[in-house]
């Protein structure tokens, strides 16, 4: 069940991502990149045009204070070296430590077709309840 209020939204973000993240979340995320729904027939991203997760600290610096229900998370990868294999639709944060535990999943607003070398970056946004 999601918090309704948005105050509760916000805390209960904050009590995730960020310097008053409780002491059972990860230290850090990895931020992987998918070709489709990586809860359903998603794949990740191979290793063509030089990709690699990026990883965050989940610290305030890297995931601020969360307002109307959400936190924006700008994302930066190293500078792809030519082509990725396919197109970017969909994000995945897990445990920078357990890869294997998921914490968070969005789609991009845009595709991203990462045509050649040089940097590389996407928005996850996160949000607690229903956007309206």
């Amino acid at each position: 069940m999601n918090p309704r209020d948005v105050a509760a939204q916000n805390a209960a973000l904050d009590a995730w991502l960020g310097d008053n993240a409780g002491a059972t979340m990860p230290s850090s995320f990895r931020f992987l990149l998918f070709t489709g729904d990586p809860t359903t027939t998603g794949t990740e991203l191979g290793s063509g045009g030089g990709y690699t997760p990026a990883v965050l600290a989940n610290t305030t610096a890297n995931f601020p204070d969360a307002a109307d229900g959400m936190k924006s998370v700008p994302v930066a990868y190293a500078d792809a070296t030519a082509a990725y294999d396919d197109s970017v639709t969909h994000w995945q944060m897990v445990d920078d430590a357990n890869p294997t535990v998921g914490w968070f999943h969005g789609k991009l607003a845009n595709e991203v077709n990462v045509l050649g070398a040089g940097p590389v970056s996407i928005v996850a946004t996160i949000f607690v309840g229903n956007l309206t």
